[in-house]
């Protein structure tokens, strides 16, 4: 909505429109036309804000913290105007809660300061308030693929604000038989441990990226895949980041392996005779002929039957 500018003026532009619970930010307003003669005036309105121009960040935290206080949002006094440049600075304040509540929004009253013409020349802007973001572990794929035999995948692992104290994310594989897990610097295995340390020089708001491996078998696995789940755990002495379960990724570990073909013989059937009473140790009849196998597997023979135990058998020469 805009109102009470001259025709053809130009209309003001907010260099945001959004802020983030917990942030004091400062937002500026370019565009103001020369019909406004006073000082801009900044008004929050909604019941969530000063509606004038006279609080002090000091008064906006004693506001929020009022446990009556439905205010959400304030505009302190710290502002700047350059009748030059037709631009105009002001500072909102929104209040920080742990409540996961969805995006709010509340108008701003932007005015010129001349009281004679206050009720004219104004505009109403919408602005958001975000939630900020609840402490937490963000894990960059929720799933990834790697073929078995050394095939590899990475994602990332990261803090969403920051902790009071370092935090260690432990990084586990459900089964390091099919997939194992790697860091930086560190060997392949069944799990891994990350450090996030806090303050601003810490490293807490820097992805550290995880390396899944796939680990090869010789089967012809269930449809051709296995699948392995990576789960994340946050310990620290900072009681927001003692998270028993941080989210996890799935793994799907494919198959390079192939049904196995079974071995075959020319015939299905073989006679081979020997007289009776012949001396132990006689040869019955020739060898048998070596089964074919497609695979090229090594093969061994057994004999096999009612009367097996009647005869001896060569594996190696497949004699009788």
């Amino acid at each position: 909505m805009l109102a009470g500018l001259a025709a053809g003026a130009q209309a003001q532009t907010f260099s945001s429109t959004t802020i983030v619970e917990g942030e004091t930010k400062t937002f500026t307003v370019t565009g103001i036309p020369t019909s406004w003669v006073g000082i801009p005036i900044v008004s929050v309105n909604h019941g969530v804000a000063d509606t004038v121009n006279s609080a002090s960040a000091d008064s906006c935290a004693e506001l929020f913290s009022q446990s009556q206080s439905s205010w959400d949002v304030c505009a302190p006094n710290i502002e700047s105007w350059d009748s030059t440049t037709r631009t105009f600075t002001f500072v909102l304040i929104a209040k920080a809660d742990t409540t996961d509540e969805g995006s709010e929004t509340f108008p701003i009253v932007f005015m010129d300061g001349n009281p004679d013409v206050v009720a004219l020349q104004s505009v109403i802007k919408t602005f958001t308030v975000t939630d900020a973001p609840l402490p937490g572990v963000t894990l960059s794929k929720a799933s990834l693929s790697v073929a078995e035999a050394g095939g590899t995948g990475t994602y990332t692992v990261v803090l969403n604000t920051a902790p009071t104290h370092a935090v260690t994310v432990t990084v586990t594989s459900g089964a390091s038989s099919a997939a194992t897990v790697d860091k930086a610097g560190g060997n392949a295995g069944a799990s891994q441990t990350l450090t996030f340390t806090a303050g601003e020089s810490g490293n807490w708001a820097t992805p550290q990226t995880i390396t899944v491996t796939g680990v090869d078998d010789d089967l012809d696995n269930t449809n051709d895949r296995r699948t392995v789940t990576i789960s994340h755990a946050a310990s620290s002495t900072d009681p927001a980041y003692t998270i028993a379960d941080a989210g996890s990724v799935t793994a799907t570990v494919t198959d390079d392996d192939t049904a196995n073909t079974a071995p075959v013989f020319a015939s299905d059937t073989l006679t081979r005779s020997v007289a009776e009473n012949s001396a132990s140790g006689t040869s019955v009849g020739d060898p048998i002929p070596a089964a074919t196998d497609t695979d090229n597997d090594v093969l061994t023979y057994t004999l096999e039957g009612t009367d097996a135990a009647s005869f001896a058998f060569d594996a190696s020469t497949r004699q009788i």
